[in-house]
């Protein structure tokens, strides 16, 4: 659902889309939730190749901001990982 509200936003402000640059727009800690996820996608086998493409503007945005796909770990906030305040 957030991919397609950013697709949405993007398309909106440009006219079309060039997903190469919807990566560029983004934070680092959100590039590296999208790897992240689309690579649980990869390895269970889902739209494998169109996810792939992916992997490969985000590994180009990435570069853009001066870092590698390998630095993305330290961007990343797992599943299960965030921990809720005591209220």
């Amino acid at each position: 659902a957030l991919l397609c509200y950013l697709y949405h936003i993007n398309s909106s402000k440009n006219g079309g889309v060039n997903l190469a640059n919807f990566y560029d727009q983004l934070p680092v800690d959100m590039v590296a939730q999208f790897f992240y996820h689309i690579n649980k996608k990869i390895e269970q086998e889902k739209l494998s190749k169109s996810l792939n493409y992916e992997i490969e503007l985000i590994g180009k945005s990435v570069k853009k901001k001066g870092l590698s796909v390998t630095d993305l770990e330290q961007y990343l906030i797992k599943p299960g990982t965030i921990q809720m305040a005591a209220h």
